[in-house]
């Protein structure tokens, strides 16, 4: 006991063998690895900062993640897609992705699995070239396994095909109908709402393993409860709840789009995680991924664990960027295929891993910075090379919404003494 008790940090975060602890001093509660101690007010809390090395996430050889970003076409224009979806009509060439392929599984007896995931624009319009490279993978002797992102106006035949290949989905629907039809309408300017909630019957009559993936606005942050409860009576069992990002065509000077207030967004989303709770649905959240497993990075997108192959043959670490850009985005566009040859810019995966580090100082004092981890890499980047764009919100909403992870887990352990 006293030796956790000496461990405790004066922003009440600690690590015991690499394990995160919190100290909730208003009601004298440790949580450490799952599980809380109460402390009686006799108990005198000596507060001392550890000197504990945080590992960062490392690339694991036998099991690498490639990500084909198959085509820039979309059948959605999305307001706020990140990508611009629709504005090119660029294809990944299989012979491009055979190439990255052999790449990462050259040496086939370490290969444990590989990850695919395809992307898009809306990657099922590129179904041929999906078929194709899974195909080649099973000729090739290579465990995989597949998982997707769609917008949902997918045809029956296609999803049969994802259902067939034990495709996992995260299919994006933004809410009740009024919102999902004007923040993702079709590419004519139709209605996508009934299209997308019959895709889900469909997911869900034939059993297919996929989450609900929202993004919360303003104007669509008072429904979140309705929406959620919604889903529910649809069999969804996961859903992920994001506040808008500005960047893409959120980020044009014509955008009317707001971020979500953020105490009501996060008064809401209790109410959907209570919800959850009540009917055993799943409630996903980036913040959460590093909750058991403190780490120094929210994701492996800098630390080589993924790659992502473009239409045009650029090799980048996040599927956010899949062009070369001027100025913020550059670093992670870290190669490029050329002549039929994988070449690697060994130096800008160095300098990215310079530049995100200063945000190390940003988050020193912060009792959550190894579980948010800094947050996503790509927002965070963008940040430090323009001050201009604000990280304190959603800083603010990753420390109330661990606080709460943690004060809810607590009350779920009291319930089973």
């Amino acid at each position: 006991m006293m030796k956790i008790l000496n461990l405790l940090s004066k922003n009440f975060f600690l690590f015991q063998n690499k394990y995160p602890a919190f100290y909730y001093k208003r009601k004298r509660i440790i949580f450490c690895y799952g599980e809380f101690i109460e402390l009686p007010n006799t108990v005198e809390i000596k507060i001392k900062l550890p000197k504990i090395k945080i590992e960062s996430k490392k690339f694991n050889p036998s099991e690498p993640t490639v990500t084909f970003i198959t085509t820039k076409r979309c059948s959605m224009r999305c307001v706020y897609c990140s990508v611009r979806a629709g504005e090119t009509s660029a294809e990944l060439s299989f012979d491009n992705a055979k190439l990255l392929i052999d790449k990462v599984c050259q040496i086939k007896k370490k290969i444990r699995k590989l990850h695919v995931i395809f992307f898009g624009g809306e990657p099922t319009l590129s179904i041929t070239l999906i078929e194709n490279i899974i195909k080649y993978i099973k000729k090739s002797e290579i465990n995989a396994d597949y998982a997707l992102s769609t917008n949902g106006v997918l045809s029956e035949r296609t999803i049969d095909f994802l259902k067939s290949h034990n495709f996992v989905i995260n299919l994006s629907f933004d809410g009740l109908s009024k919102t999902q039809n004007f923040l993702r309408p079709l590419v004519a300017g139709g209605e996508s709402y009934n299209v997308v909630e019959n895709t889900i019957r469909e997911f869900v009559k034939k059993g297919i393993v996929f989450k609900v993936r929202a993004t919360i606005v303003d104007d669509s942050v008072d429904q979140m409860l309705r929406f959620v409860k919604r889903l529910n009576r649809l069999g969804v069992t996961a859903i992920h709840l994001e506040p808008l990002n500005f960047c893409g065509r959120a980020s044009d000077g014509k955008s009317t789009l707001k971020l979500p207030d953020l105490n009501r967004y996060i008064s809401e989303y209790k109410k959907c995680v209570d919800f959850a709770a009540e009917k055993n649905i799943e409630i996903v959240n980036g913040v959460y991924d590093n909750l058991f497993s403190p780490n120094n990075d929210y994701c492996s997108a800098i630390t080589g664990q993924k790659i992502v192959l473009t239409p045009n043959g650029l090799m980048t670490r996040c599927y956010e960027v899949q062009e070369r850009a001027q100025g913020v985005d550059d670093c992670f566009v870290v190669g490029r295929i050329l002549k039929n040859k994988i070449v690697i810019n060994r130096r800008k995966e160095i300098k990215l891993n310079k530049i995100l580090s200063v945000n190390r100082n940003f988050c020193r004092d912060c009792f959550a910075k190894y579980i948010c981890s800094g947050g996503c890499s790509i927002r965070t980047y963008r940040h430090i090379l323009n001050p201009e764009i604000n990280l304190s919100y959603r800083c603010n909403l990753a420390k109330e919404m661990i606080a709460d992870a943690i004060i809810r887990l607590w009350k779920q352990e009291q319930k089973t003494k």
